[in-house]
């Protein structure tokens, strides 16, 4: 025990080290690009860009995020878009024509991604001999369906601003 503390207190902090791994090298290229880009486009810093970007990107954001934690786990889940549609159907069926207030209507379509999402986990969890992309996979196709069946041909509109 006295000689790791010792071997551990003897390492020097390199600072070449530090700054040459490839995550520090993604930085530099990113600081490099943004560089280019505010160089050859006057509309790049533009802040009306720069919030529209954002609100572009944000919705993909909220379903990526938790999709990098089932990854990290050495995961994947391939039901997330199937999940994403049918609630925003039934958000959509509970808002037009139930005529549901617009915050009864997202709640509910929390509701439906959450319980889609807690059945992947409880199949994953009972059924350890199947392997979570078939499992996905399933529930996928089976999310997809029920999407189809409730919105068949027709769609949803005139939501609120």
């Amino acid at each position: 025990m006295e000689n790791n503390r010792q071997v551990l207190s003897e390492k020097k902090f390199d600072i070449s080290k530090f700054f040459l791994n490839w995550e520090w090298m993604l930085v530099l290229l990113l600081i490099v690009v943004f560089i280019f880009d505010a160089s050859i486009s006057k509309y790049f810093l533009n802040i009306g860009n720069i919030l529209s970007s954002t609100m572009d990107f944000l919705d993909n954001a909220f379903i990526v995020l938790p999709m990098v934690f089932v990854i990290m786990l050495g995961e994947i889940d391939i039901s997330v878009g199937s999940t994403v549609a049918l609630s925003a159907v039934v958000m959509g069926v509970c808002y037009d024509n139930l005529h549901t207030t617009m915050w009864i209507a997202v709640i509910i379509c929390l509701a439906v991604g959450a319980a889609c999402g807690f059945l992947n986990g409880i199949i994953i969890a009972k059924f350890k001999e199947i392997a979570p992309m078939i499992v996905t996979l399933g529930t996928m196709t089976l999310y997809r369906g029920i999407t189809q069946i409730i919105i068949t041909d027709q769609s949803s509109g005139n939501f609120p601003n």
